[in-house]
C-alpha cells in the first residue's frame, strides 16, 4: 500500500507537493487527515527531511497526532465567535439604553421648562401683593410682621430670578440655534453697555484688547455667555476690592472630526468642518477670589454653588446656561484658576468660513 493512499483524498495532492518540496529544499511539512483501518479521519502535522543514502536522495518523515491541538483550536474559534456575538448584542444594549436615556431627559428637560414657565405667575403675583402689603399697611404691621414680608418679596424675587434661568436653560435644549457670523466686539460693547451701572457702582476696571475677531455663533445666546462672565466677574471679589478685567481674544487651531460626506459641504457662515479649523478663544481674565482645582468642572453643572447666598447670591445656573449654550453652537468653555488669584474662563467658538 502506498504511503499517499493513507492520506485523505482531500489532502492528497498537498502532501504530494510537501514530498517534492522536502526533495528540493531539504525540509518541509504540511498539515493534513489520516485515515485509519476502521475510517476514523484523524489531523496529523507531517514533517520531511531529505537525506542522502548511498548517493540516492531519500525522505525521513514523522508525524505528529494534532487532535487535541485542532480541538483546542476549534475552541477558541467558537469562543471568539460567542465574544463577538455578545459584544455586538451588549453593544446594540448600550445604544438602545442610550437612546432611551437621552429620551428620557429630553422629556424631563421639557416638563422642567413647562413647569418653570407656569411657576412665574404665581411668584409675580406673590411679590406684588406683599409689596403692596408693605406700602399699604405698613402702620398696621409690627418690626417683626413687616420684617417677615420683606422676606417673602426677597424669596418671591429669587424664586423668579431661578425660574428664568431655568427657562433660559430649557430654552437652549430645546429650540433651534442657528449659526451666523456674529461681531464679537460688537456683542462684548453691548453686554458693557448693559452693565454699566453696576461697573461704575463698583468702581470696575474693564480692559478690552481689540480688535475682538468675528466668530461664527447665535448672536442672542453669545450675548448672555458674556454677560453671564461678565457679571461673574463683578461679583466675585474680595468685599471692598474693586473688580479688574480684562477682554481679549486670541485665533487658534483646533482639530475636529471629519464629517460624513453628504455632509461636508455647508454654508461659509457656518462653523468649518474639516480635520483642522480654526477658532476664536475669547478670555474673561479677572482679580477675585479665584476657584479651587477641584471646582473648575463642577462650576459648570446645573445648581453648583461654592458660597452662600449671603456671601454672594445667585441662583447656581448661570455657568450651566453658558456651557449649554456654548455646546449648542458648537464650541467649548473651561476655566483656569487659582483661589486668591483671580480667574480666567474662555470661550471657544469657531471662525467664520472662508466666505463670511
Amino acid at each position: 500500500m502506498k504511503a499517499l493512499e493513507f492520506i485523505a483524498e482531500a489532502d492528497r495532492a498537498l502532501v504530494a507537493k510537501s514530498i517534492e518540496l522536502t526533495l528540493r529544499w531539504g525540509q518541509a511539512s504540511v498539515t493534513a487527515e489520516l485515515r485509519t483501518k476502521d475510517g476514523r479521519r484523524v489531523p496529523y502535522l507531517l514533517s520531511g527531511q531529505r537525506i542522502v543514502l548511498n548517493d540516492v536522495p531519500c525522505i525521513v518523515g514523522t508525524g505528529v497526532d494534532i487532535s487535541e491541538r485542532k480541538r483546542a483550536e476549534e475552541e477558541l474559534r467558537r469562543t471568539q465567535q460567542q465574544l463577538q456575538q455578545y459584544a455586538s448584542e451588549l453593544e446594540e444594549r448600550v445604544a438602545q439604553r442610550t437612546a432611551t436615556l437621552a429620551q428620557s431627559v429630553q422629556s424631563l428637560e421639557g416638563v422642567l421648562y413647562h413647569v418653570a414657565h407656569d411657576l412665574r405667575a404665581p411668584l409675580r403675583a406673590m411679590a406684588s401683593f406683599t409689596n403692596i402689603l408693605l406700602d399699604e399697611y405698613a402702620p398696621k404691621l409690627d418690626e417683626q410682621g413687616q420684617d417677615y414680608a420683606q422676606r417673602i418679596v426677597a424669596a418671591s424675587q429669587h424664586m423668579d430670578r431661578l425660574v428664568k434661568d431655568l427657562l433660559a436653560y430649557g430654552r437652549l435644549a430645546h429650540t433651534a440655534v442657528p449659526v451666523n457670523r456674529v461681531n464679537l466686539e460688537t456683542e462684548v460693547d453691548s453686554v458693557l453697555g448693559q452693565l454699566s451701572d453696576e461697573i461704575r457702582s463698583r468702581h470696575a476696571a474693564v480692559e478690552v484688547e481689540r480688535p475682538l475677531p468675528p466668530v461664527a455663533a447665535n448672536a442672542v445666546i453669545l450675548h448672555e455667555v458674556v454677560a453671564n462672565l461678565l457679571s461673574n466677574a463683578l461679583k466675585f471679589v474680595p468685599p471692598g476690592t474693586p473688580p479688574r478685567i480684562r477682554i481679549r481674544a486670541e485665533e487658534r487651531s483646533r482639530s475636529e472630526p471629519r464629517p460624513p460626506a453628504e455632509k461636508a459641504a455647508a454654508p461659509s457662515l457656518t462653523p468649518r468642518r474639516s480635520a483642522e479649523t480654526r477658532a476664536v478663544r475669547l478670555w474673561i481674565e479677572d482679580s477675585g477670589i479665584g476657584i479651587k482645582p477641584e471646582y473648575h468642572e463642577r462650576i459648570f453643572r446645573m445648581f453648583e454653588r461654592l458660597h452662600g447666598m449671603d456671601t454672594y447670591p445667585g441662583t447656581g445656573i448661570g455657568l450651566a446656561i453658558v456651557r449649554k449654550g456654548i455646546e449648542r453652537m458648537g464650541g467649548s468653555v473651561g476655566v483656569e484658576s487659582i483661589p486668591g488669584e483671580g480667574s480666567r474662563f474662555w470661550v471657544e467658538l469657531p471662525t467664520v468660513g472662508n466666505g463670511g
